[in-house]
């Protein structure tokens, strides 16, 4: 699987602005993410790194130069847009 800088994969994809952490109904942390015509997107981060953001807080620069963005195929075979942790994957 191949990630991308958090905050270069965010610009690429014409988003200018991303709100504080926030958790859905099963606890699963994402942040939504604003273009500039002002449509918005969910980006939910990986199970392991869910457990470890704080809900209502902003991502600091440094979580957004460290994080990774990646495309994952969850069980049912659909391919999601997740914000994983630099561990969790390496580049090949």
């Amino acid at each position: 699987m191949e990630t991308q800088g958090l905050r270069i994969a965010l610009k690429s994809m014409g988003f200018k602005a991303i709100g504080k952490v926030r958790r859905n109904v099963n606890d699963f942390a994402y942040v939504t993410c604003i273009k500039g015509d002002g449509t918005a997107e969910n980006i939910y981060f990986s199970k392991a790194l869910s457990g470890e953001v704080v809900t209502g807080e902003k991502l600091s620069a440094k979580q957004l130069d460290e994080l990774r963005f990646a495309h994952v195929e969850n069980a049912a075979g659909e391919k999601r847009a997740k914000i994983v942790g630099g561990s969790d994957y390496t580049d090949l």
